[in-house]
């Protein structure tokens, strides 16, 4: 429940630093794997590239591999993003249960490859056309 709540707090963040309203974007949707598997669950991000003027910054949920953005809350099209892809599991054995809950701590690590997360070489461009399906298969 925890890791559900700290990507939700993520994703809020990741709609709310977006500089445009949602005139003018268009859907995105998609799939993620790892190592031919879908991704249970994770989260995805896509960032403007610094060039790129307004900055947009948006992202979703990711659940059983599959990933959706509405329209008001998708991207600016022709323009290129990096995308990060993110999902954390639990640390073997981190799980520290004090008597008091609030002070229980459990450790998480992000299964994803830094090339596809916190050092991403992906992106990917929007277009006015429909549909904006963007698939994601990674390796370790």
């Amino acid at each position: 429940m925890q890791r559900i709540l700290i990507i939700f707090l993520l994703l809020l963040c990741f709609s709310a630093c977006s500089s445009e309203s949602s005139q003018g974007r268009v859907a995105v949707r998609g799939n993620v794997t790892l190592d031919g598997k879908p991704i249970v669950e994770g989260s995805i991000q896509f960032e403007s590239l610094p060039e790129s003027q307004p900055t947009v910054l948006v992202g979703g949920m990711i659940r059983q591999g599959a990933f959706s953005l509405p329209t008001e809350h998708g991207l600016l099209p022709d323009r290129e993003y990096t995308v990060r892809i993110r999902s954390l599991e639990e640390v073997p054995g981190s799980r520290v249960t004090a008597a008091d809950p609030m002070n229980s701590s459990v450790e998480y690590r992000d299964i994803i490859p830094p090339q596809y997360g916190s050092a991403s070489t992906l992106t990917v461009n929007a277009t006015k056309k429909s549909p904006n399906v963007f698939q994601f298969s990674m390796s370790p």
